[in-house]
């Protein structure tokens, strides 16, 4: 299991520095990223797609909604169910990243190869959904992870 850890944190320190350079934290890059796939979101489900803790989340989201990168509002059918979408702002930010997380990326399946990368990302799938079952996958079905 170690082994999973240290191979999320060596693709995430290739990443980090293009998110700190827009001011964003890992957990805001994934929030903003899943906003940006599904455009408009309930609280619950963004924080299953984005394997953040409820009050983990709510603290970002405030965060985010404050300097003008989300929006919220309560579900008309359900007022105690909070959905969340990416504003202009925030569409914006995520194009300012995405050539540097496309460099990463690049850089990335350069050295590992794009064959052992889609097999690393079936083998994960097969992981979770062995663990936790197929609902576990269907708001990161977008291809991003």
């Amino acid at each position: 299991m170690t082994a999973l850890l240290r191979a999320r944190e060596a693709v995430m320190r290739q990443l980090r520095p293009a998110l700190r350079q827009h001011g964003l934290t890992e957990q805001q890059w994934r929030v903003l990223s899943q906003l940006l796939a599904a455009n408009e979101i309930a609280a619950s489900e963004l924080a299953a797609a984005t394997c953040l803790r409820a009050s983990s989340l709510s603290r970002i989201i405030k965060d985010l909604e404050q300097r003008g990168y989300i929006g919220r509002r309560a579900q008309l059918e359900d007022l105690r169910r909070t959905m969340v979408s990416i504003t202009d702002r925030g569409r914006r930010t995520m194009q300012a990243i995405e050539p540097a997380t496309a460099e990463v990326y690049a850089s990335i399946a350069e050295r590992f190869g794009d064959e052992r990368i889609d097999l690393m990302i079936q083998l994960s799938v097969d992981l979770v959904t062995s663990l936790v079952g197929n609902a576990a996958l269907v708001p990161e079905e977008n291809g991003d992870d």
